[in-house]
C-alpha cells in the first residue's frame, strides 16, 4: 500500500496509542447569528471574539484535537484554536482573500468539524 492512501491514513491513526476510552467525532457546524472578529490574546490572556464549540457538541467530555475545514459553499476555512479541554473556538476566515470574517452571521453557512477526545 503507498504511503498516504486513505487505508495507511486511518490505519495509522486508529493505531495511534491513545488508549481504550478515545472517540472520533464529526458534526456539520451550523455558522453563528452573531460572530465578533477573534481578538488574539496576549499570553496568558486568551483570544476573544470568534465562534465557540463545547465538547458536548460533539459528544465528548473533552476534546484532544479538532479539525477544521472548508464550508460546504467554499465561502469559508473554520479553523479551530484550543481555549480549554472543553471548549475550542473557531476562526472563520473568508476563502478568497484570506482575512479573518468580520462581524457577521455564518447561519447560512455549514463546515463538516472532526474531534478526537474522550
Amino acid at each position: 500500500m503507498a504511503n498516504g492512501s486513505v487505508k495507511s491514513i486511518v490505519k495509522s491513526f486508529f493505531d495511534y496509542p491513545l488508549g481504550s476510552q478515545a472517540r472520533l467525532s464529526a458534526i456539520d457546524w451550523l455558522g453563528p447569528t452573531t460572530y465578533l472578529p477573534v481578538t488574539p490574546g496576549t499570553p496568558p490572556a486568551l483570544a476573544t471574539g470568534g465562534d465557540q464549540i463545547s465538547a458536548a457538541a460533539l459528544g465528548l467530555k473533552t476534546i484532544n484535537f479538532l479539525v477544521g475545514g472548508i464550508t460546504y459553499d467554499g465561502t469559508y476555512e473554520v479553523i479551530p484554536y484550543r481555549i480549554s479541554p472543553t471548549v475550542w473556538g473557531l476562526y472563520w476566515r473568508v476563502l478568497a482573500t484570506g482575512a479573518l470574517a468580520g462581524a457577521i452571521a455564518f447561519n447560512t453557512s455549514t463546515v463538516r468539524l472532526v474531534a478526537e477526545g474522550l
